[in-house]
């Protein structure tokens, strides 16, 4: 039986001194659904038919979904219901909306008028505008920020703290000292700008006959204030969550002790409605005497009911619900709503050991405890053929709700397609075409780079519209055609880049030339002229013309326009009706949720075509800030809210919508609640006052609105693991409070499950998850089998010769052929054999790990900057291409030019220098190959082309040979220029007899004459340096035995020991990390590896160096 006062108020002791003929009335209660049947009570005792229009503010759109179904399910049907938000209310049931426009417009106005800003007490305003980046551009964006600021601040202080703008219009101050200069500006502004707008506001208040506002748990100043002022010619019905019966309550039945209601009486009465704000907790909510939920949760809620009883002279009606005590949920929300005293001790009879209404959840990860929650859903579905899915809810903590919303679908897809909707998601979460939208918008404000323009043509909602188009070709092309950042030549002028390079221009140009010129691709080695620039055509094949010729459009069409954004000055009504052109010609929507999405775009963008500036013209980057503050507030949502299954949604302010079975995820320490962070600019939250809720307030009350809306079972969960260290890491702090008054009192230890990190070691998960079945299935039936077979370790089921029926039985599908070059199973690049005999802990993880040597694995999106200097493989190619043209100057600056075209070289006066490298490296290589073979005249160098032999299950390729062969000296020449630490002339004598390996066991015939081989190093500003070997002939059995060996050792393991060819060539001593091969390669810290035993490491070198000493004639 409920411990209520009569339902007309007349009970409250609270308030009998008021009058009694109440036009604001304020049903509170502990459960959302007894103040639904408030709600309905007063709807049939003042609507007469359904043509009567009825008016509810709710805090969310969530709560107008809830009572719509809610209405529909009590009354038959709702129609003709209008619902509106907390800020219509505030603005007198107007637009909201445009109230805060039109509040950001004055202040901006005001902001983008230099005169005005050029007064003394503004002066801080000038100087945060002046610092930082002085350009138009950035003042401009810097006006916007802190106009949006500015605006939010004037409205919460408008809401929170009303006597802040009265001692403002009265002249005075209200802030201390140390605050004096930030109030001084901020009134000042306020004065000038925004109060003469604040005298209409109230004014042509469109007040309803009668009002219900349902759902808000607790109200700000502002909108208490807004419902006496529609009270006087309206009825306001108020349907507000409160945890617990109050002290007028306690007073109206019999009490053994009153001492605590009494305190909390006479300090209300003690202080009038202007003092009730000078302190922070004028009723002492915070009494030691409560249980600890009341005490540390629930002040918001609670103060909110007094200060509306205090300040407006309300009549409050009690629904306060008691339930039953059936579990220790029910019991531990009887407590709350009785306001018993704090528990010491656990009650004899009472035993909740055991009770699942109140679980903890402890995982190793966020993949981990979404599984748990998902699995432990589908348990209690069956348990509970009655409770259905849209009866659960996951609640998900707001610091880390884009976290879990980006694993939730897949998760509860892959158990058993989990039904479930999501609300509250961030609108990209929805769609990708705001993504798409925020980096279209970008591009005018930016330097057109690579990063800027191939983050949006490639975007899905782009890229998806152009049929055979790919993103990967478009990147490549970018790469080849040098195009770095720049429209044009233009965008370079009063730089050091003379030359029409690294810009899309002429990039473009090249690939349009490739549509019906010959290029390098097919040995035409030809340049375009044109106007006294010269451009290297990028061959196009016939298959890709359409890809290109849709490129070169898009980016050119993207490219103009957003040069002429950039270049204009408009009002801000004009920049709102080209934006809504620029999105919705380049970014097309290809799903009815795309489509959904892009019309909330295009209105957000429409709505700001409202602001004036006082008419003032301004650039883009005001207009952009505009549209990217306005876009980065829409909010999305997927499914059907409390319709298509499990709701997942996060905490939101203001909502107790009553769910069977509540999960919380997400509760680890420092994730929930919030902490407390000041803003600078903020002079409310310089002193705290009554009815100020912190975010850190605000976050516990709601976690008190969700235990009272559990009406069976809670779950809260948290993750138990840090992913990177495994350290061990502490819950919430709510939920320690939680844990704390539930031993005290209630049960002598909570529920605690926690889950294994693999979900295939967990049994309850199992059963919900396909996936993990099998996964544990797999791995008994590996343990089974090493058990049969006596063995540790099984062979991959891709080397068992199994018959297709088992291989059916066990899923196992045929694996697609290899290709790829280096990265096909069993095909190894003779420069890989080389890497491995240069080190073989990092040239066997290197091949293992599939790493290319040229560089085809790096995100050719991200670069942003031309080449300042060659890279090592662009700088060997040049200088090798360079000298097999004659090593002289003109050579060279042909060769070079060519690289700069190409965009693989540095320009102006970074090229210059780099010319200069290089023609003493040049010169350097010519007068140690003339020691070598005397005359240079007429000397003919040329390659080796590219070859493959197969051996057994092994392909061995050579590539491009970084090899010149000189035939009339009968000479191989190896040219690099390194510097001296890291120059070894052994090692790199390994290029020569791996070649010579290569060549023996490739040919048909021996030659039966030696290899002679040099290496000559001209080091950067160094003296040159040259070695001659030479290697004995090889037969052929004996080459192809060698490498066929040498290849099987290779992709056997990765060889985690450490074994430089320079500890080799030292006979086996001990060398510093910094003198070897193996200081560079994937594996960090190789240092770490143990070195081997000499008696392992001898059979070792001598399987894979024996014959290089023998065709040396050297001993190892």
């Amino acid at each position: 039986m409920d411990p209520n006062p009569s339902q007309d108020g007349t009970g409250a002791e609270f308030s009998s001194d008021r009058p009694q003929n109440f036009v604001l009335r304020v049903y509170y209660s502990n459960q959302t659904e007894k103040l639904l049947e408030a709600l309905i009570e007063r709807m049939r005792e003042h609507r007469e038919s359904f043509y009567e229009r009825v008016r509810i503010v709710v805090p969310n759109q969530n709560m107008e979904t809830y009572l719509k179904l809610a209405l529909a399910r009590e009354t038959g049907i709702c129609a003709n219901v209008a619902f509106r938000y907390p800020r219509d209310l505030v603005e007198s049931l107007r637009d909201g909306r445009a109230r805060q426009l039109e509040l950001e417009d004055r202040i901006l106005t005001a902001l983008f008028d230099d005169e005005r800003l050029r007064k003394a007490e503004l002066e801080p305003i000038q100087s945060y505008l002046a610092a930082g980046d002085k350009s138009r551009k950035g003042v401009d964006i810097r006006r916007v920020q802190l106009g949006k600021e500015l605006s939010r601040l004037y409205t919460h202080y408008r809401d929170a703290r009303p006597e802040l703008l009265e001692c403002w219009r009265a002249g005075l101050f209200m802030g201390g000292e140390e605050e004096r200069e930030l109030e001084s500006w901020q009134r000042s502004l306020w004065l000038e700008v925004v109060e003469p707008s604040t005298a209409a506001i109230g004014d042509e208040a469109v007040a309803p006959p009668v009002l219900h506002v349902f759902g808000l748990s607790y109200l700000s100043r502002a909108e208490r204030d807004a419902l006496l002022r529609l009270s006087k010619s309206s009825t306001i019905y108020v349907y507000t969550l409160n945890p617990c019966q109050e002290i007028w309550e306690v007073n109206a039945s019999p009490a053994p002790d009153e001492t605590l209601p009494r305190r909390y009486e006479r300090r209300g009465r003690d202080l009038g409605p202007g003092e009730m704000f000078s302190v922070h907790d004028p009723f002492r909510l915070s009494n030691q005497g409560e249980m600890l939920p009341l005490r540390l949760w629930s002040r918001p809620g609670r103060e909110n009911l007094r200060l509306l009883n205090a300040l407006t002279g309300c009549e409050l009606v009690s629904r306060i619900h008691e339930p039953e005590s059936k579990s220790l949920l029910h019991e531990l929300q009887r407590d709350i709503a009785l306001r018993k005293p704090e528990r010491t001790s656990i009650p004899e009879g009472l035993d909740f050991d055991g009770d699942e209404s109140i679980v903890f959840f402890e995982c190793g990860n966020v993949r981990r405890e979404l599984e748990a929650i998902a699995s432990e859903i589908w348990r209690l579905t069956e348990a509970s053929p009655t409770l259905r899915f849209n009866e659960v809810a996951v609640i998900l903590v707001p610091s880390r709700a884009e976290h879990y919303q980006a694993l939730i679908g897949s998760v509860f897809s892959e158990m058993h397609r989990l039904p479930h909707n999501v609300v509250d998601l961030p609108v990209r979460s929805e769609s990708r075409l705001v993504e798409a939208c925020e980096l279209l918008l970008d591009i005018p404000n930016g330097r057109f780079t690579r990063h800027e323009l191939l983050r949006f043509i490639t975007h899905p909602t782009v890229l998806g519209s152009l049929p055979d188009a790919s993103s990967d070709e478009w990147a490549t092309w970018c790469d080849a055609l040098g195009i770095v950042h720049g429209a044009d030549r233009h965008d370079h002028e009063g730089t050091y880049i003379r030359k029409d390079v690294f810009n899309w221009d002429q990039g473009l140009k090249r690939l349009a030339l490739g549509a019906f010129m010959s290029g390098e691709r097919s040995g035409d080695d030809r340049l375009f002229e044109q106007k006294g620039d010269t451009y290297l055509p990028e061959e196009v094949s016939s298959d890709r013309m359409a890809s290109a010729g849709r490129f070169g459009l898009l980016v050119r069409s993207l490219l103009a326009d957003a040069r002429e954004a950039g270049r204009i000055q408009m009002t801000v009504a004009a920049w709102m009706d080209f934006m809504s052109g620029f999105i919705s010609s380049y970014v097309e929507p290809r799903t009815p949720e795309d489509e959904r999405v892009l019309r909330k775009c295009l209105r957000e963008v429409a709505a700001l075509s409202s602001m004036r500036l006082g008419g003032k013209k301004v650039g883009y980057s005001v207009a952009r800030e505009l549209v990217r503050s306005a876009l980065s507030g829409l909010s999305g949502s997927r499914g059907q809210y409390l319709l298509d299954g499990v709701v997942v949604s996060s905490f939101l302010p203001m909502r107790a919508i009553p769910f069977k079975v509540i999960f919380i995820a997400g509760m680890g320490e420092n994730h929930f609640p919030a902490t407390e962070r000041k803003n600078p600019l903020d002079l409310v939250e310089a002193q705290e006052r009554a009815g100020n809720v912190s975010a850190r307030e605000r976050d516990k009350y709601l976690f008190l609105e969700t235990l009272l809306s559990a009406r069976e079972k809670l779950y809260l969960t948290h993750v138990g693991r840090d992913e990177l260290t495994g350290e061990r890491l502490s819950p919430s702090s709510v939920l320690l409070e939680l844990r704390e008054t539930l031993r005290r009192g209630y049960v002598r230890e909570p529920l605690n499950r926690q889950y294994p990190l693999r979900r295939y070691n967990d049994k309850r998960t199992g059963r919900a998850s396909p996936a993990a079945t099998r996964e544990a299935n797999a791995r008994a039936l590996g343990a089974s089998l090493r058990a049969h077979l006596g063995r540790s370790h099984l062979p991959p089921l891709r080397k068992l010769d199994l018959p297709d029926g088992v291989r059916d039985a066990l899923g196992l599908l045929a694996l697609p052929a290899a290709s790829g070059g280096a990265l096909e199973r069993g095909t190894v690049s003779l420069s890989a054999l080389r890497q491995f005999l240069e080190c073989p802990l990092q040239g066997s993880a290197r091949f293992l790990l599939r790493l290319r040597d040229d560089h085809s694995d790096v995100d050719l999106l991200v670069r942003e900057d031309e080449v300042f200097r060659s890279s090592a493989l662009d700088r060997a190619h040049l200088l090798r291409a360079a000298f097999r043209n004659g090593s002289d100057r003109a050579a060279y600056d042909e060769v070079a030019h060519r690289f700069e075209l190409k965009g693989s070289r540095p320009t102006g006066a970074f090229g210059d220098a780099e010319r200069q490298l290089h023609l003493e490296i040049l010169e350097s290589w010519r007068t140690a190959l003339s020691e070598v073979i005397g005359d240079m005249e007429e000397l003919d160098l040329s390659a080796c082309a590219p070859q493959v032999l197969t051996l057994g299950d092994k392909r061995i390729e050579l590539y491009e040979s970084p090899l010149f062969l000189i035939e009339r000296a009968g000479l191989s020449v190896h040219l690099c220029s390194k510097k001296r630490p890291y120059f070894h002339a052994r090692k790199e004598s390994l290029k020569g007899f791996l070649d010579h390996v290569f060549r023996c066991a490739a040919a048909d015939e021996p030659s039966g004459a030696p290899y002679r081989f040099v290496v000559i190093n001209a080091p950067p500003k160094g003296k040159p340096s040259s070695e001659l070997f030479t290697f004995a002939p090889i037969a052929r059995d004996e080459a192809r035995r060698y490498l066929e060996v040498l290849a099987k050792d290779l992709t056997r393991v990765v060889h985690d020991y450490f074994l430089p060819c320079e500890v080799v060539f030292a006979g086996l001593a001990k060398l510093s990390l910094s003198h070897t091969s193996s200081q560079f390669g994937p594996v960090a810290h190789p240092e770490d590896y143990d070195a081997l035993d000499e008696n392992v490491a001898r059979p070792i070198v001598e399987r894979r160096f024996g014959l290089y000493y023998k065709s040396l004639g050297a001993e190892p």
